[in-house]
């Protein structure tokens, strides 16, 4: 719930106060544009950590005797919310692809494109996945989690004249392998494949 008020709700009100404006989706590229992918990115990127803390927390308090158990029940949690999370950004491109679909037909090229409604789909799927979904939050994320969290450790420690050599360890070791990229994986494959589905001139 707060994965929707904070981010995809604002996202999805910004979105559908411009969809209905003709030669919207023109204006911005032909899709929801570069700046627009970006900051898709950027929320997938936070939603997804927010996600992840839940589902840790979750799995945490389920007091499980070993980490196995643990780590599976953390991923099936993460793989279903952000499954969940698709589906609705999935809802909110068929409003953008009819949005689109529109606009090429009223665009003088529309002769040389195909203005159909799964054209409009595919045009506005592939924005959806490159860069938003499959390139920007795995290098936001590894930025965000490794490098940028080792040097405020690392600032930390130093400050701090208090801080023992095993806190100091424990706070510079290296984060525990995150079994959810799985989940990620998983989504991102399904997503390429619905690229198939949408009879498109563009996918060869």
């Amino acid at each position: 719930i707060a994965w929707a008020v904070c981010f995809w709700g604002p996202y999805t009100y910004y979105i559908l106060s411009w969809t209905s404006v003709g030669g919207s989706t023109k204006v911005l590229g032909g899709t929801t544009g570069i700046v627009q992918s970006t900051v898709l990115g950027l929320l997938i990127t936070a939603g997804n950590l927010m996600v992840y803390q839940a589902c840790a927390i979750i799995a945490q308090r389920c007091r499980f005797t070993n980490t196995d158990s643990r780590d599976k029940v953390s991923v099936v949690l993460y793989t279903f919310a952000v499954s969940i999370n698709t589906v609705m950004d999935l809802g909110l491109l068929t409003l953008m692809a009819h949005a689109f679909r529109q606009d090429s037909g009223m665009d003088e090229d529309s002769f040389f494109r195909n203005p159909s409604m799964q054209h409009a789909l595919f045009v506005q799927l592939v924005s959806y996945i490159y860069p938003g979904t499959i390139l920007i939050p795995f290098l936001v994320e590894p930025f965000m989690v490794c490098i940028v969290r080792f040097y405020l450790f690392s600032w930390l420690i130093r400050s701090r004249p208090d801080v023992t050599s095993l806190q100091a360890e424990k706070c510079l070791e290296c984060m525990p392998f995150d079994l959810n990229r799985y989940g990620d994986i998983i989504v991102n494959l399904v997503l390429c494949n619905l690229i198939f589905f949408l009879t498109s001139a563009n996918i060869w």
